[in-house]
């Protein structure tokens, strides 16, 4: 869509009326049967689409929802679970399914961090989440912090970056 669409339908159904207390349900809240539930393969498209037109705050907020129903299903019972329901973060569906593991590749675009290779990767926007990321990827470490980026690479001075701008970075 325009950007204008895709605008009204993050704010208009995304955000306000998809959107539950562990992420994006299988339908709003109030319609259906059952409840909601939230499968993170479809968040994660959600994710990559909000990153797409610019939405990483609050990319950052669907993917943080989800990761509270995965880790309460880690606690409470110690596994990953084929989805979660979208207003308690409780399991649902087959127990040990891959579809509830942690969306790794989502996080990652989020927190603007490109992985080519361990000796290649590229930065880009901010880091929207409130604390630090450090990701730690063989002889390579890069923490993110709002918009500053350290790269550490093993046997290297450490690089650091500020700014949203990508920016690719290779080490020979």
């Amino acid at each position: 869509p325009s950007a204008r669409r895709a605008e009204a339908l993050v704010q208009n159904q995304v955000m306000a009326g998809w959107l539950q207390g562990y992420g994006l349900g299988s339908y709003p809240p109030g319609e259906g049967s059952e409840p909601p539930r939230v499968e993170l393969p479809w968040n994660s498209l959600v994710i990559e689409g909000l990153l797409r037109y610019g939405y990483r705050t609050e990319a950052a907020e669907l993917f943080t929802r989800g990761m509270a129903a995965v880790v309460k299903s880690l606690r409470t019972e110690r596994n990953f679970q084929q989805a979660y329901l979208a207003e308690t973060g409780s399991g649902s569906g087959e127990r040990a399914h891959l579809w509830g593991l942690a969306p790794l590749a989502a996080f990652l675009r989020v927190v603007g961090i490109e992985l080519h290779s361990s000796t290649d990767l590229t930065i880009r926007g901010f880091n929207p989440f409130p604390w630090p990321v450090t990701v730690q990827y063989q002889r390579l470490q890069v923490t993110r912090e709002g918009d500053q980026t350290r790269i550490d690479f093993s046997g290297r001075a450490p690089k650091v970056l500020s700014g949203t701008d990508a920016v690719r970075i290779t080490y020979t």
